[in-house]
């Protein structure tokens, strides 16, 4: 995360003995702005991000008071206080300094554009929202961030596009939301191409809004290079990685059903003579770890168990759901220790899948090696009414 200093002009250096906080996080009532900015800048130096926020706003609310706000350096530190609460994820705390660097713009000279203010007004106001609420605001923070679309320096407008097209979505405005994933991942290009974090989240995000467009081919590759990009599991029983995977399975199916009529995906799908993509070996070995010492080993087969009965989404936009899962196989054939780690498009669905799982039972050859009974991936999709 990189934080950035306000250029606070004449007024710093008229001030310059004012006295600085020795402890950042204790603030003193009625601050001094210049005063409370230092302890912002000590907060931020001392890796104190959650005080650094609080003294940010310290800081433009002293100057509101000082300065008044026909001083630039109001309007800067304003827009400081605004930028800093994002960054940190404190939403709800930028809302209002953002608001004030709107209307403080005219006046702020070089510390920002206007629209860098809208875009931070749209940012806080979009992430503070309850997640009924978000869809209502999800054009606003789209309308923003193309506002400052090849000039923003931070990873703020990845995040916030990589979320509204979530939002979008969701809400049935595929378009918008693929129009918004494709920006984000423009956007992550130019500012940090080495980003796995955020480059997987934004293809999948691409994916699925393309799927609903009635695109499963170009979905289904979307999603593919989603895994390549985030690669193998980065912890234990991933979650993230699980996602992939489970999405991966659903747009498997769908992409095989392409072209075909009044099918259990609906209507929309687009007939299309490409074939399904299929991930090479290479390709493989970049996304999943291998057990060499299980190659000549026979795999545990399951011989018994409850079938997995999905449950009616509660919303009912995709017809095929997706479960990524992990057992291990004790050396009687039960299941020990089951965990979903991906489910689509419902964590509800976990219950059920989990349910099934503890009542299955594998037939394991004699000599099968421990480590060759761990970590059975079950990979599942079904129908849902």
């Amino acid at each position: 995360m990189r934080f950035k200093a306000m250029l606070l002009g004449m007024a710093l250096t008229s001030l310059a003995c004012a006295p600085v906080w020795a402890d950042p996080a204790a603030p003193a009532p009625n601050a001094d702005p210049i005063a409370a900015y230092r302890a912002y800048e000590a907060a931020i130096k001392a890796g104190k991000l959650v005080e650094a926020t609080s003294f940010a706003h310290d800081a433009w609310q002293a100057a509101e008071v000082k300065w008044g706000a026909s001083n630039p350096n109001t309007a800067g530190l304003a827009y400081n206080a605004a930028w800093t609460a994002a960054l940190n994820n404190q939403p709800a705390k930028g809302i209002e300094p953002a608001q004030r660097a709107v209307t403080l713009a005219p006046v702020a000279q070089q510390a920002y554009r206007p629209e860098e203010a809208a875009f931070l007004l749209a940012y806080n106001d979009f992430f503070a929202a309850s997640a009924e609420d978000q869809p209502k605001k999800s054009e606003e923070l789209v309308r923003a961030a193309k506002a400052v679309q090849g000039s923003w320096g931070d990873i703020l407008i990845v995040d916030a596009l990589i979320a509204v097209s979530y939002a979008l979505v969701l809400n049935n405005k595929s378009a918008q939301a693929n129009e918004a994933a494709a920006i984000s991942l423009s956007e992550l290009e130019r500012i940090n191409p080495s980003d796995t974090r955020r480059r997987p989240m934004a293809l999948l995000v691409k994916g699925i809004s393309r799927m609903r467009l009635g695109e499963p081919l170009d979905a289904q590759s979307d999603v593919l290079d989603a895994q390549l990009a985030y690669g193998k599991m980065r912890r234990p029983d991933d979650a993230d990685w699980g996602k992939l995977q489970a999405w991966g399975l659903v747009m498997d199916s769908v992409a095989r059903s392409a072209g075909a009529r009044d099918n259990q995906t609906g209507s929309r799908l687009r007939n299309d003579r490409r074939s399904p993509r299929y991930l090479t070996d290479d390709e493989e070995k970049l996304i999943y770890d291998r057990k060499p010492e299980c190659a000549d080993q026979p795999a545990p087969r399951r011989i018994e168990g409850d079938a997995i009965r999905a449950l009616a989404a509660s919303k009912n936009w995709i017809h095929i759901g997706g479960v990524f899962a992990r057992v291990d196989i004790k050396a009687d054939g039960r299941i020990e220790n089951p965990r979903i780690l991906g489910v689509v498009p419902e964590q509800d669905f976990s219950r059920q899948v989990l349910k099934a799982l503890n009542t299955w039972r594998y037939e394991v050859q004699p000599g099968t090696l421990e480590q060759c009974r761990k970590d059975l991936n079950i990979a599942v999709v079904f129908s849902i009414n």
